[in-house]
């Protein structure tokens, strides 16, 4: 298995090996995904909302309106911690049910869509207050406020040092481990999201995924997170195909952080690397084809294309199974195709990437 280093201000995947990055040239992201409405229930992504609509109904048998806060589909009757309001979004699909926060109801602006937007409202009623109710007709949700600072670092890494060994030692990892109560709820549902991270490196099929979306949803909750939790994000974000996020994440290009070279290479921006040492590291565990690609992508925006070459060679796309895997290396191999000229090759290459977050 590979790791990922890094430290307070830097989040690197190495293999022995560290990059700088300046990306003074580098070009802003590209707007064009947000075109599509994507299905908050699986990875497909439609034009028009009554596509949308009729593909929740029939795939996934939804027939009321759908509540995202932070991104995260909130069940009926479930209970959210969360330590800031990023987004509350309400995907009606036709339904006119009043929206009430804590009782009160409130005036529906939905977009063209039929997206309502209730960020603001929510974030302004749990300034106030510890917890709050939001209610769409037969709906209920409760929003409970929660901080990273009351979290003790120490009490997590004794858990997380262990993780980390159990999985270096091949053992397997067991959730009883932080069934403690020395620990606060805070502490135990931070390390129920770097759990579920270690166990999806090791999963696989649809467990896998599962996984690693139950992981991002826990951690996102913490914001502003730690280094380590973010270092997480970022894992799983490139894992999982997301460039928006990904770009979010990394915040800007001035940034020395190696993922930013990845959104680079994703969004098709030029960047200059310089490769260079960094102190105070620390690793997190990652799986070992994902380091793969990673050093495969950063070697190509260090232009060192016979090393990309020759992973392209013990990596033949129609052979691999996971789909963010395989559009990778489709988007890898259409883009050295291109810098060789081979432009009919790279095009028909590059028209096998399912990923409509690539297609922009």
């Amino acid at each position: 298995m590979g790791y990922v280093k890094y430290n307070e201000d830097n989040v690197n995947i190495v293999n022995d090996r560290l990059y700088d990055i300046n990306h003074s040239v580098a070009e802003p992201i590209r707007k064009k995904q947000a075109k599509l409405i994507h299905c908050p229930y699986c990875d497909k992504a439609f034009e028009q909302k009554e596509v949308l609509f009729s593909h929740t109904r029939n795939a996934h048998n939804i027939k009321r309106p759908i509540v995202l806060i932070n991104d995260k589909v909130i069940e009926n009757g479930e209970d959210l911690f969360v330590s800031s309001v990023i987004s509350v979004i309400i995907h009606e699909y036709g339904f006119d049910d009043q929206i009430k926060i804590n009782d009160k109801t409130i005036m529906r602006v939905a977009d063209s869509f039929d997206l309502v937007d209730i960020t603001d409202e929510v974030a302004e009623s749990l300034s106030t207050r510890q917890s709050c109710s939001l209610s769409i007709g037969t709906f209920n949700t409760t929003i409970h406020y929660r901080s990273l600072k009351s979290i003790n670092q120490g009490n997590v890494n004794l858990y997380i040092n262990k993780w980390e060994n159990d999985l270096a030692e091949g053992r397997s990892l067991s959730i009883e481990d932080i069934n403690n109560p020395n620990l606060n709820y805070d502490e135990h549902y931070y390390l129920e999201g770097v759990f579920n991270y270690y166990v999806a490196c090791q999963a696989t099929g649809k467990d896998k995924t599962e996984r690693y979306n139950e992981a991002n949803s826990i951690l996102k909750c913490f914001i502003p997170i730690d280094s380590f939790g973010l270092c997480i994000q970022k894992v799983i974000a490139f894992r999982l195909n997301w460039v928006h996020t990904l770009r979010m994440l990394c915040n800007d290009y001035d940034s020395n952080d190696a993922f930013v070279s990845v959104c680079c290479f994703f969004e098709n921006s030029p960047c200059v690397i310089n490769i260079s040492s960094k102190g105070d590291e620390k690793k997190l565990y990652i799986e070992n084809e994902l380091q793969e690609i990673f050093d495969a992508i950063i070697d190509f925006t260090q232009v060192k294309y016979p090393a990309v070459k020759e992973y392209l060679d013990n990596h033949d796309p129609s052979k691999i199974m996971d789909d963010n895997l395989r559009d990778k290396i489709l988007l890898l191999k259409s883009r050295l195709l291109m810098k060789e000229g081979n432009m009919k090759e790279a095009k028909f290459i590059f028209s096998q990437i399912r990923n409509e977050e690539f297609k922009f």
